[in-house]
């Protein structure tokens, strides 16, 4: 069994396309995704731009939260031939696998996006469709949040930092992989954000420490 985790980066489809905004109000420009065995370790990458069809001009304010730039996405394959690597990929190890994604958007998305672009359902995408978990709303249940809490958060809870930039897709997934990987372990999982909220509580009440002046989280190891 291997667990793929993937992330997209999106970008609003513009307003003179009124009737593809009812099918699908958002493009996705980036795929980003880690794919980890059995044993959690990671095996292989994959990560592609992919050229919107009904986006008029890139905001800017997209390309600084994401950091893709036109120039990016001008030379950068379609959207159905991009999933259609990505379904092969997960597929590429002749092995079940289970997605997992940081929301539960992802798959809204993609599933949308598929019915805007009349996507060929090979037996490779829909795998893909078919093996979907949303793995934030599975960790705020484990954690009892009353709420979804981003993924920098969800790291913060157990000590642990967002590694790379954030908002960009491969990042995006490892992170989420390296939250999994902890979770794994849940008599340690659960040791450890003990740990943390009453760390935090401590300082709530005005000790002046901060969690790094506390502990030192390069020494815990996890599973």
């Amino acid at each position: 069994m291997k667990h793929i985790f993937v992330d997209f980066e999106m970008h609003p489809i513009s307003k003179e396309y009124q009737e593809e905004r009812q099918i699908c109000p958002r493009e996705i420009i980036e795929i980003g995704a880690v794919m980890l065995d059995e044993e959690l370790k990671e095996i292989t990458t994959f990560k592609e731009y992919v050229k919107p069809e009904y986006v008029r001009e890139i905001y800017k304010r997209i390309s600084v939260l994401t950091g893709i730039t036109p120039s990016k996405l001008a030379g950068a394959p379609k959207f159905n031939d991009v999933f259609s690597q990505f379904a092969l990929w997960c597929k590429s190890l002749d092995d079940e696998f289970t997605i997992y994604a940081w929301s539960g958007n992802d798959l809204e998305q993609v599933s949308k996006e598929i019915c805007l672009k009349n996507t060929h359902r090979t037996e490779e995408v829909r795998a893909v469709l078919e093996n979907w978990v949303d793995f934030q709303k599975d960790y705020c249940e484990l954690v009892k949040a009353d709420k979804l809490i981003s993924i920098e958060k969800a790291l913060n809870s157990i000590g642990q930092y967002f590694m790379g930039d954030m908002h960009d897709a491969l990042c995006d997934a490892r992170n989420t992989a390296d939250l999994f990987t902890v979770t794994r372990n849940q008599e340690e999982f659960f040791s450890l954000l003990s740990v943390v909220k009453n760390l935090t509580n401590h300082e709530e009440k005005g000790s002046g420490c901060t969690l790094g002046d506390m502990i030192d989280f390069s020494t815990i190891c996890f599973a």
